[in-house]
């Protein structure tokens, strides 16, 4: 590993093991590209859940984080920003994101390493999850522990912080595995029109496993109309995590992630059967990758369901290094064939269902 990658490598494992056992398996220079987008994408991310900074600063920090990619002076001006942010992290954000804001000057030499077609490809979409962010940012006091006003709201936030992440992802994978003939655009259209549903799916389970330390921090991501259905608060959640209407709530949760997390599969089938040697290898790669965060995806709801209270205590709901070794080692069983992945993922979110079932009638 070059010296430039071991820095890479060191701050995505930091940031996001379970995301970094899966990157690497794309290969060089895919793994290299995504691994650093998707730590720019981490930085935003960092400086948007620091809720112990005031949302004037994360707001400027990320309004002024368009077009850092290019503009080499910008960021002379830029980086300093992140001290306030550092400086009043306290334990809004863990020590692997405090780490990557501090070594931010560093980190910006190897963005630079970035061949000018991937900036072109990354660039839009990064603009556009600086804009998202910030807007949250601005907003998140407004929401306040009451929760977002609907689930098409919360969907829209979902598409600025994760959806746009999806899709950048997916050019990437595009540019690096299609080329331009007439079946390969129609693979094209399908991976960009799935794209974001990977990204929600992701993003909703991640809120799944961090409602109430969510809840305690400010804010809650639960929708407010869902909540008044229930007949519930997010107060209410936290207070009383083992009452029957806290675990219906979570179940109920569960229902609008799952949609996402069968997209997300459908998506993985975009990836496969190529007549190229040299480019079923690289889809096989991919396919192997996604599949390894859809199993994560699968793990976390499962654990959520067996044991719904969970989501209002701290890291209940987590994955640990063990988890994802056991997942990879299931991908690498069952990646031997696009069929024998498209089986196991179709008949572990068959068991999910039966299981949301069999949950929602024991109360």
């Amino acid at each position: 590993m070059t010296k430039s990658m071991e820095f890479i490598d060191r701050h995505i494992t930091a940031t996001t093991p379970t995301f970094s056992a899966s990157v690497k398996s794309l290969g060089s220079p895919l793994s290299e590209w995504i691994s650093i987008s998707y730590l720019i994408a981490r930085t935003y991310d960092a400086i948007e859940d620091c809720s112990s900074a005031d949302w004037e600063i994360r707001y400027d920090a990320l309004t002024s984080a368009k077009f850092l990619v290019w503009d080499k002076e910008k960021r002379k001006t830029w980086i300093p920003k992140l001290t306030a942010i550092i400086d009043n992290a306290g334990t809004s954000i863990h020590k692997g994101e405090i780490g990557l804001l501090k070594e931010n000057e560093e980190f910006w030499t190897y963005v630079d390493t970035l061949p000018e077609k991937v900036i072109r490809i990354i660039e839009p979409h990064l603009n556009f999850l600086s804009d998202g962010m910030a807007e949250f940012a601005r907003n998140e006091k407004k929401i306040g522990t009451a929760g977002f006003p609907t689930m098409g709201t919360l969907l829209n936030y979902c598409y600025s912080v994760a959806g746009v992440v999806g899709t950048l992802l997916t050019d990437l994978f595009v540019d690096s595995l299609f080329d331009e003939t007439q079946n390969d655009n129609h693979s094209l259209l399908q991976a960009q029109s799935l794209a974001p549903s990977f990204g929600f799916a992701k993003q909703l389970c991640n809120i799944l496993k961090n409602i109430g330390d969510d809840i305690k921090r400010g804010i809650c991501f639960i929708p407010r109309d869902l909540l008044e259905r229930e007949g519930i608060t997010s107060h209410f959640l936290i207070e009383n995590p083992e009452h029957n209407k806290s675990k219906l709530l979570v179940l109920k949760y569960i229902s609008f992630i799952m949609p996402n997390v069968l997209q997300a599969i459908e998506y993985t089938k975009v990836f496969k059967n190529f007549e190229s040697t040299n480019r079923d290898q690289l889809a096989f790669n991919i396919r192997r990758a996604l599949a390894a965060q859809i199993i994560l995806i699968i793990k976390t709801i499962k654990r959520a369901i067996e044991n719904p209270h969970h989501a209002f205590y701290e890291r209940k709901l987590q994955l640990q290094r063990e988890d994802m070794n056991e997942i990879i080692l299931t991908v690498i069983r069952v990646s031997n064939s696009s069929e024998e992945t498209d089986i196991y993922l179709r008949s572990e979110y068959a068991h999910l269902e039966i299981m949301i079932i069999k949950a929602n009638k024991s109360f």
